[in-house]
C-alpha cells in the first residue's frame, strides 16, 4: 500500500507547480522522469526476502523506476493521453498505441521474430525553443529505431509524433526484453519504458 501513498503526493506536489496539468501529463512526468532501479540491490537493502531478486518480471515488478518528484516537476516532455486515445485502448482498436509513457506488448510463449511499431507523441513544457535527440538503452534481444530522430519545437505545448519500432528474434517462455527510448535536449532526460514479454499466467 506504500505505493498508492507515494505516488498521489508526488503527483500533488507537481500538480502545486502545475495546476492546470492533466492527470496523463503529471503521470508522464513521474514515470519518464524516474531513476532506473535495481530490483534485487532495492529489496537486499530494505532486509527484504532474496527471492525476490530473482523476480524475472523485472520492469513489470517495480515499473518505470524510483519516482523522483523534484525531477518531474521540469520534465521536458510529456505524454498526454485524450478522450479517443482511451476510447480505442478500450475496444481494443490500437491498445499498443495508447499515448502512455511506457511501451509493453505481450507475446505467445516461445514466440518467434518480432518487429512491433509504437506510435506516440509528445508535447513540449520545457524551452520553447529545443531540440531533442533520441537514445537507446537496450539488451541484447532487442533492437530499437525511431522516426524521426530528432524532434525539434519552436513553442511551448507545441506537439511532435513518432514511432517506435522494436524488433528481436523471439521471447522465450517466462522471460523479458527490455529497453528505455530516452530523448534529450542536453538538458531534460526523458526516459520511457520498453518491454516485450512472453510470460505464463502463473508469472503475470
Amino acid at each position: 500500500m506504500s505505493c498508492p501513498y507515494a505516488i498521489g503526493a508526488a503527483a500533488a506536489y507537481v500538480k502545486s507547480f502545475h495546476p492546470d496539468c492533466s492527470p496523463s501529463a503529471i503521470k508522464s512526468a513521474l514515470v519518464t522522469t524516474g531513476n532506473i532501479l535495481s530490483l534485487g540491490l532495492f529489496y537486499v537493502q530494505m532486509n527484504m526476502v532474496h527471492e525476490c531478486n530473482r523476480n524475472p518480471a523485472a520492469e513489470l515488478a517495480y515499473g518505470a523506476g524510483h519516482i523522483d518528484p523534484v525531477k518531474a516537476v521540469h520534465p521536458g516532455l510529456v505524454y498526454v493521453a485524450l478522450k479517443d486515445d482511451y476510447i480505442k485502448f478500450l475496444c481494443n482498436i490500437a491498445p499498443i498505441d495508447l499515448n502512455y509513457p511506457s511501451m509493453a506488448v505481450h507475446f505467445p510463449l516461445n514466440s518467434t521474430a518480432f518487429v512491433i511499431n509504437f506510435q506516440r507523441r509528445v508535447t513540449n513544457v520545457g524551452s520553447a525553443n529545443s531540440t531533442y535527440k533520441a537514445s537507446f538503452i537496450s539488451d541484447s534481444k532487442t533492437k530499437i529505431n525511431v522516426k524521426p530522430e530528432v524532434l525539434s519545437f519552436t513553442s511551448l505545448h507545441q506537439e511532435k509524433s513518432f514511432v517506435v519500432t522494436v524488433s528481436g528474434n523471439g521471447v522465450p517462455q517466462d522471460s523479458m526484453a527490455s529497453a528505455s527510448l530516452v530523448w534529450s535536449d542536453g538538458k531534460h532526460s526523458v526516459r520511457s519504458p520498453i518491454v516485450v514479454y512472453a510470460f505464463s499466467s502463473d508469472i503475470e
